[in-house]
């Protein structure tokens, strides 16, 4: 069955170019921090198209969808369309339209979610949500709470803001270690309390396969410990996770643990970390006149010590168990005491001249 449109939402008016603001809308892997119920998002690049996969939160039921982004030459419309599965019905299709407004330089966002192909509502379609089926899973574009409406006011408020208040950083190691020892330290999450140095305690509950609810009791500089729920997704060559509760001076945080390759064929482990910092907050957090840049150096400080703990302990643990076992020390050859050889009686016959 066809999709049929649902009722878009008028658009937002975001003062910001049509360029920035298409940017920002095809930066799928900033999502996390943006959308609070994308916890992970990929894109690679396939000519015209980019494919991307997205994993939405709705409480404890993690989705993941496949699919593909379509942005036009003049980047005014990006034509979406997703599946929760390949090869699924369940289809989420959709577009976002940009004009750009003459004389203030702004730009109109309007977001069309459409229904699937069975024709069932979808999660967040429409204005405010009317009409979303609670069942629905969220698609990639809008929470099952929200409408159009309300996903394109988010993008307005982080186009109009300080592109400095959200940042990305990373930290990597190299290791003797294979790439395999590796991740599965960095799986094994339940095992950090006494190898991850700032890492108290630590519960797990896998409520999917490759999907880790988790509570971190983490330790701070002064020796308290504070639990931090966490949503964390087992991929093939990395962990990623965001935190459920943030300090009050940012909005969102995603983390990744990235195993890989460096050219000349040694192990890497990367910590990536994209935070998203709240203007309204810094000044409480870090005192008065905090820059958005000044904040990035405190966190960046603090954040990436934690990071470089966590893959300090992820090597040393790998190495520990993949170090070959020392060659075997050869037992030392018996010693005996020299016997001398015997002396032929005739050799031992005194020597006189002969006569012919």
């Amino acid at each position: 069955m066809p999709s049929t449109p649902t009722p878009g939402a008028p658009a937002v008016t975001v003062r910001a170019p049509a360029q920035q603001l298409s940017a920002l809308l095809g930066a799928v892997e900033r999502w996390p921090v943006l959308l609070d119920h994308v916890v992970y998002a990929l894109r690679t690049p396939d000519g015209e198209t980019e494919r991307v996969e997205v994993w939405t939160r709705d409480g404890e039921r993690i989705t993941h969808w496949w699919g593909e982004h379509r942005t036009a030459p003049d980047g005014l419309r990006t034509d979406f369309r997703h599946s929760p599965a390949p090869g699924s019905p369940a289809t989420v299709t959709g577009h976002w339209v940009l004009t750009p407004e003459e004389g203030d330089g702004g730009t109109g966002l309007a977001l069309r979610l459409d229904r699937d192909s069975a024709g069932a509502p979808l999660a967040g379609a429409g204005p405010a949500g009317a009409g979303a089926d609670a069942a629905a899973p969220p698609s990639p574009e809008a929470p099952p709470t929200a409408g159009a409406a309300e996903v394109a006011e988010v993008f307005r408020l982080h186009a109009e803001a300080d592109p400095g208040l959200v940042f990305t950083f990373q930290d990597t190691l190299r290791t003797t270690a294979p790439a395999e020892p590796v991740l599965d330290f960095l799986r094994r999450v339940r095992d950090w309390p006494g190898a991850v140095s700032h890492i108290a305690t630590v519960s797990v509950t896998e409520t999917a396969p490759g999907v880790q609810s988790v509570v971190s009791g983490v330790r701070a500089p002064d020796g308290s410990v504070q639990d931090v729920p966490s949503v964390r997704l087992v991929l093939a060559d990395r962990v990623v996770y965001t935190p459920l509760t943030v300090p009050p001076f940012a909005s969102a945080h995603l983390g990744e643990w990235i195993v890989g390759t460096a050219p000349d064929g040694a192990t890497t482990v990367t910590g990536r970390h994209t935070v998203a910092l709240r203007a309204d907050r810094l000044a409480a957090a870090f005192g008065p006149g905090t820059t958005p840049a000044d904040a990035q150096r405190r966190v960046r400080a603090a954040l990436g010590a934690h990071s470089l703990a966590t893959l300090d302990a992820a090597r040393a643990d790998a190495e520990s168990r993949t170090a070959p076992a020392p060659a075997p020390v050869p037992a030392p050859a018996p010693v005996s005491a020299a016997v001398p050889a015997p002396v032929p009686a005739s050799a031992s016959a005194p020597v006189s001249g002969g006569h012919r």
